[in-house]
């Protein structure tokens, strides 16, 4: 457009932007021929974009690993501090890993029964049952946690959740019943 006439004002206008915008980018066109930014001056990265995909990669398999057995599974030779960083670039943080109860395919098969044999239930059916839950809390040692690296929209993969079995520990166990919006005393 400025090179047909048109003013810088005019331009500005039309596009809705401040006229020293217009004024810099004339500028940089004339004496660059183009109009990107420079690139930046410094010390390039320690991993290169290849790198970076190896060790997605690498997360991806070894979830569970810890910082150094995955310093020792990358080619790159570069600190821990730097991987740390990456990892992070990439998005993924070492998380602990949800609780995933143990199923057997006994109980799965019996959940699917329950599912198809109360499919058509109206919510006054639903009404009429007395609901329990339960929390459980294990007395003694604390229970080490597992660690996983993954992305906040990982959470619930499979891959990075933990199988819950029993640890051996004594159990406290609370019920709490309630039936359609009524709270019960605890158990």
């Amino acid at each position: 457009m400025h090179d047909a006439g048109v003013s810088i004002q005019t331009i500005a206008s039309f596009l809705g932007v401040p006229p020293t915008t217009v004024h810099d980018t004339i500028r940089r066109f004339q004496e660059r021929g183009h109009i990107e930014n420079l690139p930046i001056p410094g010390r390039p990265p320690k991993l290169n974009n290849c790198d970076l995909r190896e060790l997605g990669r690498v997360l991806q398999q070894h979830c569970r690993e810890t910082l150094v057995s995955i310093k020792n599974l990358i080619t790159a030779d570069v600190s821990l501090n730097t991987i740390c960083k990456a990892i992070h670039h990439l998005g993924k943080r070492s998380c602990i890993s949800k609780k995933k109860p143990y199923l057997s395919p006994r109980h799965i098969e019996q959940r699917l029964e329950f599912v198809h044999a109360h499919l058509h239930w109206t919510v006054n059916d639903w009404s009429q049952v007395v609901w329990m839950d339960e929390s459980s809390f294990e007395l003694g040692e604390p229970v080490t946690q597992k660690r996983v690296w993954r992305t906040p929209e990982q959470k619930y993969d499979l891959d990075s959740m933990a199988v819950n079995h029993q640890s051996g520990l004594r159990l406290m166990i609370i019920w709490g019943p309630s039936v359609d919006r009524f709270k019960l005393n605890l158990l």
